[in-house]
């Protein structure tokens, strides 16, 4: 089941934003459940398509609209977040995380907060406190569906992935009960 997750949540990462460019279907059966994990590229907001390419923006565009789609179909979404970026950047989420999260809850879906490169963080303490803090933003931000789950990850370092699909399948097992 991790080599499984891994492959599923690990395609295509790297260093650099803008690696993914297209949706990546992976489907799998795990405890006889099936299940259907698109990848997608990171969202960018519309009016900075066109800085994230070197064809004005045509090939981010494309990848925002499939990423919109496989949200539209989704029941859970798996929103990963950079713990490493948050730490340059003293903000855990920034404001287009803030705003597909507000997305995902209006529209009634399931979500699961893949909180990644938990690595880079320092030690146990930074660890701690930079999940604390997201809980509590998670909080503030969406008041009136609870907090989200939050799984700590290293997807370069396959740590904490095979704890993401027993969370994603317990999110839809409560989604599909409402």
């Amino acid at each position: 089941m991790q080599q499984t997750m891994a492959d599923a949540f690990t395609l295509g990462f790297g260093p650099e934003p803008g690696l993914t460019r297209d949706a990546v279907l992976t489907e799998f059966t795990w405890r006889g459940q099936d299940f259907h994990v698109v990848d997608t590229a990171g969202y960018v907001n519309q009016s900075r398509v066109h800085k994230f390419d070197d064809v004005g923006g045509a090939v981010a565009d494309a990848a925002r609209t499939k990423s919109l789609r496989a949200l539209d179909r989704a029941q859970v979404v798996v929103l990963v977040v950079d713990a490493s970026a948050a730490m340059k950047t003293q903000q855990v989420l920034t404001g287009r995380e803030v705003a597909l999260l507000q997305r995902i809850v209006a529209e009634g879906k399931g979500v699961v907060l893949a909180a990644n490169k938990m690595d880079a963080l320092p030690g146990p303490e930074e660890r701690s406190a930079f999940l604390s803090t997201l809980r509590e933003k998670l909080r503030e931000t969406i008041t009136n569906a609870g907090c989200p789950a939050v799984v700590p990850i290293s997807a370069e370092l396959n740590k904490g992935v095979d704890r993401l699909l027993p969370q994603v399948l317990q999110v839809h097992n409560t989604w599909s009960t409402r």
